[in-house]
């Protein structure tokens, strides 16, 4: 071994060591959801780090959750550009529950994956990128939700004012169990859907009656047809039920709860215009009166599809390529079916890619693991590509 593979090979050590040092610190820090002083705390720690790297620090309060939303933000010196960084610091299990152990090749731990090791990508990344630069040509924002996995309610809107604010936006998620970066991401609708009927005894014929659940199931059957699974359009019936448990009664109430998902806000709109034509078509009537069975509708969650945009520079080969020869590892980015942060963020004109955190799987299990080494080669990748956007003064050619 020669001195200079020696040095390489004690510097990744020693960084290895580090950066799974700050894991740690990072996940034994209970931040369960609905704990919302364990997220409060994290949130702090998170904050107090990007500070010390010169970020400017806002937080953000919403109607749903008493943890704050960091928004850290740091000018840069053409400030044309500006490149924002979506994670979170919620969690779904519980450290007490789940224990942090690192393996051989994995870490486990309370969200060590989804999203903790993102988030100690993203900062490592920025550590050494800011240490090895003394100026900067684009901005940069680092946001991190304190409820994304329960749907970073109350702070869509100012997702969506740093979208518009941003020419790229990187998502701290893990990226996917083969490896592959998130290009694009399905958006979802979610409808709660409550029929009202009139409520009788099954036997007795003569009276007024409506049965809600035959109105349900019509306009459920209507929507079975419209899952597409070669667009990635789907529509799903999450739960439902009604009426109080008996055989012998005509039911009275009826609901369900109901997923959409789609890839383009064509598909969007289509499920939205045949989710109204199923309702109309299906109001039911009693057959001895005039009355028309009632049907109401809500939409419990609206997050927009992450659409695939067209790369007009080679910045995503840039990055790929590093990843690549750090990890000797093949790098695509493909479609993910689940929404995250980032759709928030999109808009026609802004660049997405998800993933960045570390190779992970078990999400949102007492399994939840990373792959040790992608630890240490998302924040080098990282690290790198964000020295190469500034080196070459790319972002300042391109406006």
């Amino acid at each position: 071994m020669d001195l200079q593979t020696n040095l390489s090979s004690e510097y990744m050590k020693h960084a290895s060591l580090s950066i799974e040092e700050d894991l740690k610190n990072l996940v034994l820090m209970d931040s369960q959801v609905n704990n919302e002083y364990g997220i409060t705390k994290v949130q702090h720690y998170i904050a107090n780090h990007l500070e010390n790297l010169g970020f400017q620090i806002n937080f953000h309060y919403g109607a749903y959750t008493s943890a704050p939303l960091i928004h850290a933000f740091k000018k840069g010196s053409n400030s044309q550009t500006t490149i924002s960084f979506i994670g979170h610091s919620d969690v779904v299990t519980s450290v007490h529950k789940v224990p942090f152990k690192i393996s051989d090749h994995k870490i486990f731990g309370a969200g060590v994956a989804d999203c903790k090791g993102g988030v100690i990508v993203c900062l490592k990344a920025l550590e050494n990128f800011l240490k090895s630069t003394r100026t900067h040509d684009f901005n940069i924002n680092v946001i991190i939700s304190p409820n994304e996995e329960t749907g970073s309610l109350g702070f869509h809107d100012f997702f969506k004012q740093i979208g518009n604010k941003s020419q790229f936006v990187f998502g701290l998620e893990p990226a996917l169990a083969g490896g592959e970066l998130i290009s694009s991401r399905s958006g979802n609708r979610w409808y709660e859907l409550r029929v009202e009927g009139i409520s009788a005894h099954s036997g007795r014929f003569g009276s007024n009656h409506i049965n809600a659940a035959h109105g349900l199931s019509k306009i459920v059957s209507d929507l079975h047809g419209l899952s597409d699974e070669g667009k990635k359009r789907r529509v799903n019936i999450g739960s439902f039920g009604g009426g109080n448990g008996g055989f012998n009664t005509i039911c009275g109430y009826a609901w369900a709860k109901i997923d959409t998902r789609f890839t383009n806000f064509e598909d969007r709109d289509y499920l939205h215009a045949q989710f109204e034509l199923a309702i109309e078509k299906h109001i039911i009537s009693c057959p001895y009166s005039s009355k028309m069975s009632n049907v109401f509708y809500s939409i419990e969650d609206d997050c927009p599809p992450m659409q695939k945009a067209p790369a007009l520079y080679n910045w995503f080969d840039v990055y790929s390529k590093e990843l690549e020869k750090i990890s000797s590892k093949d790098v695509r980015a493909i479609h993910a079916g689940g929404a995250a942060d980032i759709n928030y963020f999109a808009n026609a004109t802004n660049q997405l890619l998800d993933g960045l955190g570390p190779i992970g799987g078990n999400l949102h299990t007492q399994n939840e693991y990373i792959e040790r080494e992608s630890l240490v080669h998302k924040s080098n990748a990282l690290t790198s590509f964000l020295k190469w956007m500034n080196m070459s003064k790319w972002v300042t050619r391109r406006h």
